[in-house]
């Protein structure tokens, strides 16, 4: 029995760092997608922001459309990032399991590092709220972008309405999801 744990432990490191550089290899790419889509949103509507002139309807119907389908990016890049911690929490899990088996106590690798993330935020420097909720920001910007332009017309309504319809039907997919955990 020793043996195989030693085997499968031997395995986990290479498993956990494949879908650790899965995970920032998924975030560059959602990353780079939507900082090229806000940017060429802001270029676009360079010339209305800058000139306090409200957006043509049919130009603003079109801001309208790319924050809902930026807000549906923001969450699957949000949903993917969370799906990535809730496959690792289980193998950094076995990694320690393992490591208290064979040697009696808390010294390996993997317990060390489960150690340093019971330290409060402050004493660890760490990022993973950062990285998890990167998304966030970015619906947040695609928000601001969508209130900007509808504050320079009568627009406020639909926007609000728009913002509000997104977000519920987001928190609705987010509570109906199937969790890897319980």
């Amino acid at each position: 029995m020793l043996d195989f744990r030693c085997r499968e432990y031997q395995n986990l490191p290479a498993l956990i760092a494949h879908w650790d550089t899965h995970f920032w290899q998924k975030s560059q790419c959602f990353f780079a997608v939507e900082s090229v889509l806000l940017a060429a949103v802001g270029v676009a509507f360079k010339a209305t922001f800058l000139s306090g002139v409200a957006p043509a309807r049919p130009a603003f119907l079109l801001l309208v459309a790319s924050c809902v389908f930026n807000f549906w990016i923001c969450y699957v890049w949000f949903r993917t990032n969370r799906s990535n911690r809730e496959y690792l929490g289980p193998l950094l899990q076995r990694a320690r399991d393992i490591e208290t088996a064979i040697l009696g106590d808390n010294a390996g690798t993997f317990s060390a590092q489960q150690k340093s993330l019971t330290l409060s935020a402050h004493e660890r420097h760490s990022s993973h709220r950062w990285e998890n909720h990167l998304p966030s920001g970015f619906a947040l910007a695609w928000a601001a972008a969508l209130l900007a332009a509808a504050l320079y017309d009568h627009r406020l309504c639909l926007a609000l309405s728009t913002l509000t319809l997104s977000l519920v039907a987001l928190l609705l997919l987010e509570h109906f999801h199937p969790k890897r955990q319980g």
